[in-house]
């Protein structure tokens, strides 16, 4: 009877390991990210609870590659190693513990899009199609051979959310018709295209700052590309941080104003300005350290969001002068 353990630290690992769970697969152990290093990870989930109430042991490391975590993994001889929510490269010495291999899960159609914050740069993109893939785990970045893929459509206003939660689902069932297979010893396996391969880079919070002299289009984008899980678009009101959670474009706008400020209130959002002569419809927001709001409870008609071009320029200037 084959065995695994599984390694993972954010939602889409405590669903895939749920999963897991569900359908029998032995599991030897599981690894997750220590609670005081969860900051590392906007949707940062302990699995230990749920080893604890099945039965598996548990381990938590900051560093999957360490000594001891390598010492921890190999003592329970594994066959497999599901590596899922995991944002470290396995190393050599982790990749060769298991019997048979290790899975990993990437939310793109490999070999598009490799690499880090896939989701939101997804939505970036503007695709309308997409896909999740699992694969075997090499020393590479999410190059290995492909096991199974899961096709996604895009809809219009698709979120960082939502389509995390389309991901969600996929990887769910990909597991339902991989796990047999794996425990029958059949192991599919297909080589990537390494010639097409595309990459993502890493995404910080900052990059979530919102320019109101880009055009709405850009902007409604930031905004559905940063929505939760990830910390969300934000921008600068009254000496405040504010994020936009949720936004709309306006196809014909009928206001003219200056990028970033507040035209007129309808059912309680927000009519902003932005670059180009175009609206964006604010719907909900909140400003840092208190509860989400609509709009018309926290921003007022004719006020402005964000810094202007001479406000940036001063900041800089008086940063170089430190």
């Amino acid at each position: 009877m084959s065995s695994a353990v599984f390694i993972g630290t954010v939602q889409i690992s405590l669903r895939a390991l749920e999963r897991v769970i569900a359908l029998d697969f032995p599991l030897n152990a599981i690894c997750t990210l220590p609670i005081e290093k969860g900051y590392r990870h906007s949707d940062y989930v302990d699995l230990a609870p749920i080893a604890e109430s099945n039965g598996i042991q548990c381990f938590h490391t900051e560093f999957i590659n360490s000594s001891e975590a390598v010492h921890e993994i190999q003592s329970y001889q594994p066959d497999f190693i599901f590596c899922i929510g995991w944002s470290q490269i396995l190393s050599r010495n982790v990749l060769e513990i298991p019997k048979k291999g290790c899975v990993g899960f990437h939310p793109s159609p490999l070999p598009q899009n490799r690499g880090r914050a896939v989701i939101p740069w997804t939505i970036l993109q503007g695709r309308s199609e997409t896909a999740g893939s699992l694969f075997w785990l090499d020393e590479g970045v999410d190059s290995g051979e492909i096991i199974m893929q899961h096709p996604i459509e895009l809809d219009y206003g698709e979120t960082a959310s939502t389509l995390y939660d389309k991901q969600v689902l996929g990887l769910e069932n990909m597991l339902n018709e991989v796990l047999p297979l794996l425990k029958d010893g059949r192991l599919p396996r297909a080589v990537q295209n390494h010639g097409t391969a595309t990459y993502c880079s890493k995404r910080t919070r900052s990059d979530g700052f919102i320019n109101w002299e880009l055009p709405a289009l850009d902007i409604w984008n930031l905004i559905r590309a940063t929505s939760k899980p990830y910390p969300g678009a934000f921008s600068l009101y009254e000496g405040s941080e504010i994020i936009i959670w949720e936004a709309d474009l306006i196809k014909s706008p009928i206001h003219t104003g200056l990028p970033g400020q507040i035209q007129a209130m309808e059912n309680g959002h927000a009519i902003v300005s932005c670059g180009g002569g175009t609206n964006l419809i604010v719907k909900k927001v909140q400003v840092l350290g208190k509860n989400e709001a609509i709009p018309s409870e926290v921003l007022k008609v004719q006020s402005r969001m964000g810094l202007s071009r001479y406000e940036v320029a001063s900041k800089i200037i008086e940063q170089n002068n430190k």
